[in-house]
């Protein structure tokens, strides 16, 4: 069986469910909330090693983040770990191509809670399956509590997929659901619609490249309203971005906004513009300097630099 320094592992098959608007996540600003450095660097043996230092305007504190991702090899190998100054930390084992189209993974972690302020913790393991047009991926999670499940299909231009996720809540396991459908129009196009939390949100989202150089995205999406669960929040974005070389120098525009609350005085309606530009000042670094005003809230100004060096 090959070591851990062997020939990466591969496998064809369609992405996972949660990377299928990945694409149109990608055209958008950078940080605008912080000033982020980031050191890249691969070790003979395969391993990618990315250290991180992040100074967040808000809180005045400093995060400092280490990742190691080991190269996917066939059989048993370490997969990835992750440590950060705040506390958090996590790490996991494979075990790849366990059976055919099978990888299996198993890990643990420690990680704050979405008020950043509980420590709770996961220890977990995952069956991922691919075969041919189809992605399906199993996680259960002692720790969490929880047993997530979904799947991906594609064919020709189609993809189809579907979710579900069980959580302990008050000692009972509650479902809930989402799917997906979305189609390409070639050249790397994908216009995908999604719903989760059992159909109480929606997601469009569109990727296009519509002349050579030039990548528009748009997301849109509808929520239930955080003080009135009965009411629905839209937020809508469109995002351009321009490529002035063919050496990684582009500038990319954004527009941000809550289109059915723009022409009240509602708490939470948002109108916001963005800029950004990133450019690669040598072979091992580059740069990106994005910045975002608000036009309904006029108080509203963000501006962040994240600064990339070393190569991977």
């Amino acid at each position: 069986m090959p070591g851990t320094f062997e020939k990466e592992f591969h496998r064809s098959g369609p992405g996972k469910y949660k990377d299928n608007h990945k694409t149109a996540d990608d055209v958008g600003l950078g940080s605008t909330e912080s000033y982020k450095f980031t050191f890249k660097s691969k070790a003979d043996n395969g391993t990618k090693v990315t250290t991180s230092q992040e100074v967040k305007h808000k809180a005045n504190s400093t995060i400092s983040k280490i990742a190691l991702k080991f190269k996917k090899v066939q059989g048993f190998h370490l997969e990835k770990f992750d440590a950060s100054s705040n506390g958090e930390v996590s790490g996991s084992v494979a075990y790849t191509d366990a059976a055919p189209g099978v990888d299996l993974s198993l890990g643990a972690g420690k990680y704050l809670d979405k008020d950043k302020k509980k420590g709770l913790q996961s220890i977990y393991m995952g069956v991922n399956y691919v075969h041919n047009l189809l992605n399906a991926n199993l996680k259960a999670d002692y720790g969490k509590q929880s047993l997530a499940a979904d799947i991906n299909v594609g064919y020709e231009n189609f993809l189809l997929g579907g979710t579900l996720d069980l959580k302990n809540k008050d000692g009972a396991m509650a479902p809930c659901w989402g799917g997906m459908i979305g189609t390409t129009f070639g050249n790397d196009s994908l216009l995908t619609v999604q719903t989760s939390k059992s159909m109480s949100e929606l997601l469009l989202t569109g990727y296009f490249i519509p002349s050579p150089g030039v990548e528009l995205a748009f997301a849109a999406s509808q929520k239930p309203n955080e003080d009135n669960k009965d009411d629905k929040v839209v937020n809508a974005s469109v995002r351009t971005k321009w490529a002035l070389d063919d050496n990684g120098t582009a500038v990319t525009a954004s527009v941000k906004t809550t289109p059915l609350l723009l022409m009240g005085e509602e708490k939470g309606a948002q109108f916001r513009v963005g800029l950004s530009f990133e450019q690669k000042l040598r072979e091992w670094a580059s740069l990106k300097v994005s910045g975002e005003v608000g036009i309904k809230e006029a108080s509203y100004a963000a501006f962040g630099i994240e600064l990339e060096a070393g190569s991977i």
